[in-house]
């Protein structure tokens, strides 16, 4: 098993799997109206964590997701260094608990089951880690 990364971003833009469509705006339920969209860039180019839990902005945009979320202060970096120590000692020494810390939520919703005004991408239900787990598809962590 490799190295568990707690805190990685991922190395290319978020794509959305599914489409909820025929909301009259999604901007109200945004709280971070001015952080770039992760659906146009690539995270881990923007911003690192490394394993004391220094979080490292690394272009223009890690910065500005950095300061907006008020992701690096002392607080936050002993958290994510506690995460990250406890995920690395379990994942050497007790590699079921690790996956119980790192697996997916019991309670990932059916996709299939709700009903947005519509749809513009259905059959990313079919991708959705509730679909995956039920066809046994879905890895035991993150």
């Amino acid at each position: 098993m490799s190295s568990p990364e707690p805190f990685a971003y991922p190395v290319e833009p978020h794509t959305r799997i599914h489409g909820p469509d025929g909301y009259a705006s999604y901007e109200p339920y945004r709280d971070d109206h001015f952080v770039p969209d992760p659906t146009s860039l690539d995270l881990s180019k923007c911003l690192a964590v490394r394993n004391d839990g220094l979080l490292v902005a690394l272009n223009d945009d890690g910065r500005l997701i950095a300061e907006i979320l008020r992701l690096d202060n002392d607080e936050r970096r002993k958290f994510r260094r506690l995460i990250i120590s406890t995920i690395l000692s379990l994942a050497r020494h007790d590699p079921a608990t690790m996956i119980m810390w790192m697996c997916y939520p019991d309670d990932i919703p059916d996709l299939n089951k709700l009903r947005p005004p519509s749809n513009s991408k259905p059959r990313g239900i079919d991708n959705s880690a509730y679909a995956r787990r039920e066809r046994g598809e879905l890895p035991p962590t993150y």
